[in-house]
């Protein structure tokens, strides 16, 4: 996965906007794999209840020795420094 150790700072976004990064998970098997990104604690979510980060894929197939990129979108409703999400790419094959 790239960022090697794991951790993506998105940084600070202007109230009432949304900021997007990215991250890359390479197969490097000689086999298709199926993922999912599941949540594994999180901070605050945004007052109405919807999560502050989305992730796009959450699930996709990766042909072997393919990559694909996944966007992280930040978008909080209030000004916390309590946000943060732990993920696992989770791999049933």
């Amino acid at each position: 996965m790239i960022p090697e150790d794991g951790l993506l700072n998105i940084g600070g976004v202007v109230l009432g906007e949304s900021c997007e990064r990215s991250f890359q998970i390479k197969n490097i098997s000689n086999f298709e794999i199926k993922l999912k990104i599941i949540s594994k604690g999180h901070g605050l979510y945004n007052k109405n209840g919807s999560k502050v980060f989305s992730f796009i894929p959450s699930e996709a197939s990766i042909e072997a020795h393919e990559s694909i990129d996944v966007n992280i979108i930040f978008k909080p409703d209030r000004v916390s420094e309590k946000f943060f999400e732990l993920i696992t790419v989770y791999v049933p094959n």
